[in-house]
């Protein structure tokens, strides 16, 4: 384990070209999701994350058609002799009665777990998504980057940041400058590029540049491969950190309007990330999500942590995704 800067990193046996191999998959699972948002359709944040729960699920991905499957993208990680396995599970948890009756029915808890045989190296590290999905306005015939996330709450934002500062440590300032740590995000889900008018799909390519003050190492080994790449993946489904929200929904109680897609997207590369991004140089890097063993309990819906909250704090998540990446093989 080290820092750089604010940001702890694990010892991972991650390599560049794991990274690339994994994110490509992804990247594969955020086209198929986000096609769904074409206009004309209107599926709730609960249908998007269903469907993007079962692609992210080795039992259930086959039934989705993928530009690179998940088959696919194991076979090209068991090449490598360095045997980096890559398991993804999706549970539905069920919750006692006066529980589920306050279920937003949209959140996603993920946890990764990383063992290390070789290095023996092992962490475990959850997060809570909240899912939000872009509206597309009656007003033009295509989405614009001055469309709203409607379902946005304002109390919603401020349960999800009482939880994260409840599990954020002592040495962690209210707010994340980072945008690298903390248990709650916010998952948006934003359409594929064609889905938008000329000027915003113009507009995008440039909040997919990186920008000057790029200090992390590991998102490094092909951000600037990606921005050069005339034919670079735009993203549809987007991890954002919540302290930005907060500093604007919360601090500045002026502020009425619900957050833009244009607000999300020139966040870009700072407080917010493609979610294949935050799954891989985030989470599976150990320096995304949260460690702790309460948070831990709290994002897989079992123990004590889900009797801590009020009525009031709708975060449980319905779907729990592990991901479980080992390296090497157990020895007795």
């Amino acid at each position: 384990m080290y820092r750089v800067g604010a940001v702890t990193y694990m010892s991972t046996s991650l390599t560049p070209r794991d990274a690339k191999i994994l994110i490509r998959y992804l990247d594969a699972v955020d086209d198929a999701v986000t096609e769904r948002l074409e206009v004309g359709y209107n599926p709730s944040e609960e249908n998007l994350t269903f469907l993007l729960c079962e692609m992210l699920d080795d039992n259930k991905a086959s039934r989705n058609t993928l530009s690179y499957p998940l088959t696919q993208m194991k076979a090209e990680l068991a090449a490598d002799s360095k045997r980096l396995v890559v398991s993804l599970a999706i549970e539905t948890r069920q919750y006692p009665r006066h529980i589920e009756s306050r279920l937003t029915s949209s959140d996603i808890g993920i946890i990764v777990s990383y063992r290390d045989h070789v290095r023996h190296n092992s962490f475990e590290s959850g997060v809570l998504l909240q899912a939000k999905r872009l509206y597309h306005s009656l007003n033009h015939p295509k989405y614009s980057l001055n469309d709203s996330f409607e379902a946005f709450d304002r109390s919603q934002l401020k349960a999800m940041l009482d939880i994260s500062q409840r599990y954020s440590g002592p040495d962690m300032s209210r707010r994340d400058p980072t945008g690298a740590v903390g248990l709650c995000r916010y998952l948006f889900y934003c359409p594929r590029p064609n889905a938008y008018d000329e000027d915003s799909q113009e507009e995008l390519q440039h909040y997919l540049l990186p920008g000057a003050n790029i200090f992390d190492y590991a998102k490094g080994w092909h951000l600037y491969e990606f921005a050069s790449d005339p034919k670079r993946h735009v993203p549809g489904l987007l991890a954002s950190s919540i302290s930005w929200l907060a500093e604007v929904w919360i601090d500045n109680r002026l502020r009425k309007s619900k957050p833009v897609a244009r607000e999300v997207f020139e966040r870009l590369w700072h407080d917010v990330e493609p979610l294949s991004w935050f799954l891989v140089y985030g989470m599976i890097l150990g320096r995304a999500g949260c460690h702790e063993g309460g948070a831990l309990d709290l994002v897989r819906g079992r123990g004590s942590a889900v009797e801590q909250f009020s009525a009031e704090t709708p975060i449980l998540p319905r779907f729990v995704l592990t991901v479980d990446v080992e390296v090497g093989v157990a020895r007795g």
